[in-house]
């Protein structure tokens, strides 16, 4: 099922403004395993995207990401396995508060690694 989110002239004009004016970063919140109600333990961390702080969460476990995930690593398209990973209500999220693949290689990714400890030795 997919879900179209609709703003007003008014609410887009002013998320227009925010993302001209505000530059992203995350909140410094480290991100801990939770368990969620279909079993998968998932990561969850909050970044600031255009004045909009977003909580987003990926499952905690690589062997639990979408397959088309590994595919795009194998591929080095980081981006591309990042979306596959958070699900659509994420990226419903991050659309919505205008993210660019600036913000999602500046600030929202190494959140993300920062989060799971992905990239550490």
């Amino acid at each position: 099922m997919t879900t179209t989110r609709k703003t007003s002239a008014a609410q887009a004009e002013t998320e227009r403004e925010t993302a001209e004016t505000e530059a992203p970063k995350t909140t410094g919140r480290k991100g801990k395993p939770e368990p969620e109600g279909d079993g998968i333990e998932r990561v969850t961390f909050e970044v600031e995207v255009r004045g909009t702080t977003l909580k987003l969460s990926t499952p905690a476990d690589p062997d639990d990401w979408p397959a088309e995930a590994e595919v795009a690593f194998e591929q080095d398209q980081h981006i591309t396995a990042f979306m596959a990973i958070i699900g659509p209500a994420d990226r419903a999220k991050l659309r919505g508060a205008g993210a660019t693949r600036r913000d999602l290689r500046e600030v929202i990714l190494p959140a993300w690694n920062e989060a799971t400890g992905l990239g550490e030795d």
